[in-house]
């Protein structure tokens, strides 16, 4: 049997990834076969007694611009480890690109719409208050923790070009700002089938897309006036209704899969 057809081994090791701030800028001299001394204290001790990589195992190192796949050399102490350069490139830009416009849901939801969006290729991330929005929590006193969720969900992800996330919006605000000329769908169980949608924009080039749920207790029928006016398409995901931070990920899973 060629090595081609061989199957895989189910004893290969998973090959970790993880988020090194500035690792385009530590890495910009270095090239493949060079050695790199990592000293952030943080992710050696991860890689030493969380993860507990070993001599020549694989991983990632990355940042939102580039990555670099290293084997680990040595391991010297809590201080710093030492991995040799296998390759390293310019992170994968998907396209088209994607901003999701996220009402302010309950907590965890919110936290599970942020892994979610993460894992299935958003660029942007634009919280937006509503009128039904959740106000159980201070999202902006939150950023750091959002923060520390969007990179966790890049590294399991390897999603290394990980969404940026903006400052919350009214979406009065938004509406009366929109001017990039992006198509915008709004997710919403009277809308119209999703393919047929897709079928509209497929086609289209240079197409940006805005996508955007309601929030738990959905839209008022004022602001679907509203961005209705503004151009939103209103598209129908199933057959049934979902839950909003549900409707996230099929909703985005969706149009990542058949847009690209």
């Amino acid at each position: 049997m060629s090595d081609k057809n061989k199957p895989t081994s189910h004893s290969e090791k998973h090959v970790f990834a993880f988020y090194l701030q500035n690792t385009s800028i530590i890495t910009e001299q270095r090239y493949t076969g060079d050695e790199l001394r990592i000293e952030d204290k943080d992710l050696c001790r991860r890689i030493q007694h969380v993860i507990k990589l070993e001599k020549d195992d694989i991983f990632f190192v990355f940042d939102q611009t580039h990555n670099v796949q290293l084997k680990l050399k040595q391991i010297t102490s809590k201080k710093y480890i030492l991995g040799q350069i296998i390759k390293k490139e310019k992170n994968t830009i998907l396209t088209p690109h994607i901003t999701f416009m996220l009402p302010v849901l309950k907590k965890e939801h919110f936290e599970y719409a942020l892994y979610a969006l993460v894992e299935l290729g958003a660029q942007t991330i634009q919280p937006i208050i509503t009128q039904k929005s959740q106000q159980a929590f201070k999202i902006k006193k939150m950023y750091n923790r959002f923060s520390k969720i969007i990179i966790a969900a890049a590294e399991q992800s390897k999603n290394f070009a990980f969404p940026t996330l903006k400052e919350p919006m009214e979406l009065y605000t938004y509406l009366e700002d929109k001017k990039n000329g992006a198509i915008h769908i709004f997710f919403d169980p009277e809308g119209i089938k999703i393919d047929e949608i897709i079928k509209k924009i497929k086609n289209k080039p240079n197409k940006q897309i805005t996508l955007m749920i309601g929030p738990e207790g959905d839209l008022t029928p004022e602001e679907k006036i509203a961005i209705q006016k503004q151009g939103f398409l209103f598209c129908k995901l199933t057959p049934t209704v979902l839950r909003a931070y549900q409707a996230v990920s099929v909703g985005l899973g969706i149009c990542r899969s058949l847009l690209y």
